[in-house]
């Protein structure tokens, strides 16, 4: 979903690989499906190819996706 996402905002006809990777060049706040926001401006200073370094900790209990981190943390920072 994220994918397609980028894919609809690059458009159909001049998407293929190096548009792509150039869109995460400078992407700040694009939604993941599911999960945080890509952000160039996280990246730890060693690694700035990870540009969603947050994470949230969940567990599956009673038959629900149930969080146990108190929403989304850098592990690379911080811990839960």
């Amino acid at each position: 979903m994220t994918v397609y996402n980028i894919a609809k905002k690059i458009g159909g006809d001049k998407l293929d690989q190096k548009s792509y990777l150039d869109y995460f060049k400078n992407i700040e706040g694009e939604k993941v499906f599911m999960g945080g926001e890509l952000s160039k401006k996280s990246a730890p200073e060693a690694a700035p190819q990870i540009v969603q370094p947050t994470i949230r900790v969940v567990q599956y209990k009673g038959g629900k996706v149930v969080p146990v981190s108190d929403g989304f943390f850098n592990p690379l920072e911080t811990s839960p």
